[in-house]
C-alpha cells in the first residue's frame, strides 16, 4: 500500500524500493517493474519485464521490455521485443507503433513506413494517427509518435 501511495505522488524510486520489499510474484512483480521504469531504472525494469514475458506469453509485457530497451538506447533489442509482442497479438497497436518508431531510429525507414501504414489502417484517427501521418509525410524529423 505504501508503494502505491508513493507512486500516486510520482515518487517512483521510493515506490520501486518499497514494492521490492513485498512478496514479489505475478502482478506485484509487474508493478515493481513499472515503478522501476517510471523511476528511470530501465535495466532493472527490463530484466523483470523480460522474465515475466517469457513465462506469461503476454504481448504487453514484451512491449514494456521493449520500451525499457529503447530507453537504454538499444533499439535493435527493442524491435525484437516489439516483434515478439506482434507475434503474440498481431493487432496490438502500441507494438506496431513502437516497432515503427524504433525502426526509424535504426535508419530502417522503409520497414518503418510499412508498419506505420498498418498502424494507420487499423487506427486512422486520434493524436497518434496524426503524428504518424506527419512522420510518414516527412513533416517532422523526431521519429516518434
Amino acid at each position: 500500500r505504501l508503494a502505491a501511495l508513493c507512486a500516486g505522488r510520482h515518487e517512483w524510486s521510493r515506490a520501486a524500493e518499497l514494492q521490492g520489499r513485498t512478496v514479489n510474484e505475478g502482478l506485484e512483480r509487474e508493478r515493481q517493474a513499472y515503478y522501476l521504469l517510471k523511476a528511470g531504472q530501465r535495466r532493472e525494469a527490463h530484466d523483470i519485464y523480460a522474465t515475466l514475458a517469457r513465462t506469461s506469453g503476454r504481448a504487453d509485457l514484451e512491449i514494456n521490455a521493449g520500451v525499457a530497451l529503447a530507453g537504454l538506447g538499444n533499439d535493435r533489442g527493442a524491435t525484437e521485443a516489439y516483434g515478439r509482442a506482434l507475434s503474440i497479438d498481431p493487432a496490438h497497436r502500441r507494438a506496431r507503433l513502437y516497432l515503427a518508431n524504433a525502426l526509424v531510429r535504426l535508419g530502417r525507414e522503409g520497414e518503418a513506413a510499412e508498419h506505420y501504414r498498418q498502424f494507420l489502417a487499423a487506427n486512422p484517427d486520434g493524436a497518434a494517427a496524426e503524428r504518424v501521418i506527419h512522420i510518414h509525410d516527412g513533416t517532422t524529423d523526431d521519429g516518434v509518435a
